[in-house]
């Protein structure tokens, strides 16, 4: 398919150049070529934009800028990426498919820095085009509509994500089908439904094999590691080759295995994994998932010592992303903190977090057990007892063997 810096789609002698299947082979160039392999992607960026300009392709233009945008990610540029969103939309302005398929990008970005006000601005931009939208059109920006909201929590019951999946099957939209699985599993997650999510994993990981893919077989290890410290008592900290291009899989994949060895008060593996997660931090930029300081105080529960880093503050907001190094400073407070700073916690976890969020991915653990010891050290027993009980019956329920045993 590639030769050097040479892609298929290149026109020949008194060709245009086939914008869309220029950035879609790009684009698999991109998920399958290992980290360490040199291109020159300014090159093909440049190429493919000003082509898709030149021959005024809307559908083309957004297959570009979904590379770039996705170059930009992968290096923690949200800014830029948003920067290039909105200047592709002042070209593919007259074109109701490009406008909203990139208005959803746009707001999915937005989420996942915690800015979901802009977030739902963008949303409501794009539902302005619905009515001169294609149907395909419309059927790719609910992916991001999807996305978008459940980085805050929140879902539309009437749009099933079970049946958004197969319709984008139905349409043969298989990359924005496992974009919506790499989050779908960890909104999941967050609700604790672990049984749920297996045949998922499975089927993500049987298209990301057939695809080549290392960015979603990446993705795949992050929730094989989840789904095994979630479902067994006893936790194997098996090797696997992670896409460090692929910043959120690696900081889902080793804060679960950063929860396993602070349980097993494992030094060794607690550093190898906060060393891990420190480096996907810098390649997530602004995107609102916690602090590594957060997770470096929760890593000191596995150490008699006293936590020498001072407790933070109470978190102002709690995205799906940012609710794992929460939980782990809120686990430290509730066993190291004093009676004051537990109650403040207690208090904005409560009055933050909605109805039904139980656990997350890259700190798993049983969000009420977690309220319950907050309570107790703020000496209500009574609230902590309810908490505690909430607790064990749930991770019974789901079978989650680590938290039941904790929460008992």
């Amino acid at each position: 398919m590639y030769s050097g810096c040479t892609l298929s789609g290149m026109p020949t002698e008194n060709q245009t150049l086939d914008v869309s299947r220029y950035a879609n082979e790009a684009m698999a160039r991109l998920v399958s070529a290992p980290a360490a392999e040199r291109f020159d992607w300014r090159e093909v960026v440049e190429r493919g934009i000003n082509a898709a300009r030149e021959q005024s392709d809307a559908e083309g233009l957004v297959s570009m800028v979904q590379l770039l945008v996705q170059l930009l990610e992968g290096q923690g540029r949200f800014e830029d990426a948003l920067e290039e969103i909105d200047h592709g939309l002042i070209f593919a302005s007259a074109s109701a498919d490009a406008t909203m398929y990139m208005y959803g990008f746009k707001a999915s970005i937005q989420s996942a820095m915690g800015g979901f006000a802009a977030a739902k601005e963008s949303l409501g931009r794009a539902e302005t085009r619905r009515a001169e939208a294609s149907l395909e059109a419309q059927v790719r920006h609910r992916v991001f509509r999807k996305v978008a909201l459940w980085q805050s929590f929140e879902d539309e019951p009437s749009d099933s994500a079970e049946d958004l999946l197969q319709e984008c099957a139905d349409h043969g939209f298989g990359r924005d089908r496992m974009f919506l699985l790499s989050w779908f599993v960890p909104y999941l997650a967050s609700l604790g439904d672990h049984r749920r999510a297996r045949p998922w994993i499975r089927e993500m990981r049987l298209e990301a094999q057939r695809t080549e893919s290392l960015w979603r077989l990446s993705d795949v290890l992050a929730f094989d590691t989840w789904d095994k410290f979630f479902g067994q008592s006893e936790f194997g900290r098996e090797p696997g080759e992670l896409d460090r291009r692929n910043a959120l899989s690696v900081w889902h994949c080793e804060g679960v295995r950063l929860r396993d060895s602070v349980l097993r008060q494992d030094p060794a593996a607690t550093e190898t994994s906060l060393h891990a997660l420190l480096r996907a931090r810098r390649r997530l930029g602004s995107a609102a998932v916690g602090s590594i300081e957060q997770l470096e105080r929760a890593a000191s529960l596995g150490s008699q010592a006293l936590d020498d880093l001072g407790p933070g503050a109470p978190p102002e907001i709690i995205t799906m992303g940012s609710l794992g190094p929460i939980l782990g400073e809120a686990e430290v407070i509730a066993n190291r903190g004093s009676q004051r700073a537990a109650a403040e916690w207690l208090e904005r976890l409560v009055a933050l977090l909605p109805a039904g969020v139980l656990s997350v991915m890259a700190w798993p653990v049983s969000v009420p057990r977690v309220l319950g010891l907050l309570a107790l050290r703020t000496g209500n027993q009574r609230r902590a007892r309810v908490a505690l009980q909430e607790s064990i019956t749930w991770t019974a329920s789901a079978g989650f063997a680590v938290e039941h045993a904790l929460s008992r």
